[in-house]
């Protein structure tokens, strides 16, 4: 047998292994299949994942309560990673309540919540909360006229 003639049949053979090794592990077919239109046999793809803008996101909530009908100054900072967001009023009536929703696309989604109320000259109390997936995670409640309350929630890494 001619030389040439060796090296096409070796050839051929280690063709041959590669194309059964590979249609063992469905690359062939796969190869196949995404060179063709999909057939009734063909899988369905799998729905790509939502875009971040397409989901919920984390809830976060800031209620500020008190005896008095309306708050003085109220300060609140949701800080994240695809953007903060802000609220900043002379004053609010009572009870207060409003929700913010940050996107859940990063590793730490929020990194801190900041909400300072300072009670009327009229009210004896004051308090904010701060609620993150439902669950208070801060509040605080100042007594007497003009007090100020502070809540905040920041992320905190390693022990605490």
């Amino acid at each position: 047998m001619p030389a040439a003639e060796k090296q096409a049949l070796i050839a051929s053979a280690l063709l041959a292994v590669v194309v059964v090794a590979l249609s063992g592990c469905g690359v062939v077919q796969d190869t196949i299949d995404g060179m063709t239109e999909p057939s009734a046999t063909s899988q369905p793809s799998r729905p790509s994942p939502p875009r971040p803008e397409e989901t919920d996101g984390l809830t976060v909530t800031i209620t500020v309560e008190s005896d008095a009908e309306t708050s003085g100054e109220l300060t609140v900072d949701v800080d994240s990673p695809r953007g903060g967001q802000s609220l900043r009023k002379k004053s609010v009536p009572l009870p207060f309540k409003r929700e913010y929703t940050v996107a859940t696309d990063s590793m730490f989604p929020l990194r801190a919540t900041h909400v300072e109320v300072v009670a009327d000259p009229a009210a004896s109390y004051i308090e904010c909360s701060i609620s993150t997936g439902g669950q208070v995670v801060a509040s605080h409640r100042a007594e007497g006229s003009s007090a100020t309350a502070t809540c905040d929630r920041s992320l905190r890494l390693g022990a605490s």
